[in-house]
């Protein structure tokens, strides 16, 4: 004798692995997507020098083509960098978006 309880059963599993497969993929993508960032973003690190590949304003200050500045501060938001302090030839500290500075700036030593 079957009972009602098997096919629900067989239902309850088969949505179960149909769940654990589509988390484990958006898991899976998110976790290659991070590391893409972390690969992207490790080039930043606090003491690296950039040096400018066109000229480039920046909170009011502009820097010319050849530049040197050095990265002081790291910002991240909700887990991913979001912007670097950069010290300038003359002491001043500006931030830089990161998109910006990846656009800008090429590191020449870390």
């Amino acid at each position: 004798m079957q009972s009602i309880a098997t096919p629900c059963r067989r239902m309850s599993v088969a949505f179960g692995l149909a769940l654990a497969l589509t988390l484990g993929s958006t898991l899976a993508a998110a976790e290659t997507r991070q590391n893409a960032e972390t690969e992207t973003s490790s080039d930043f690190t606090v003491g690296a020098r950039l040096q400018a590949v066109d000229s480039v304003t920046i909170s009011q200050a502009e820097i010319a083509k050849g530049s040197k500045v050095s990265v002081i501060k790291l910002q991240h938001r909700q887990g991913h960098l979001a912007s670097i302090d950069v010290e300038l030839a003359d002491g001043f500290i500006a931030r830089v978006p990161i998109s910006k500075a990846r656009a800008a700036f090429r590191v020449i030593d870390n």
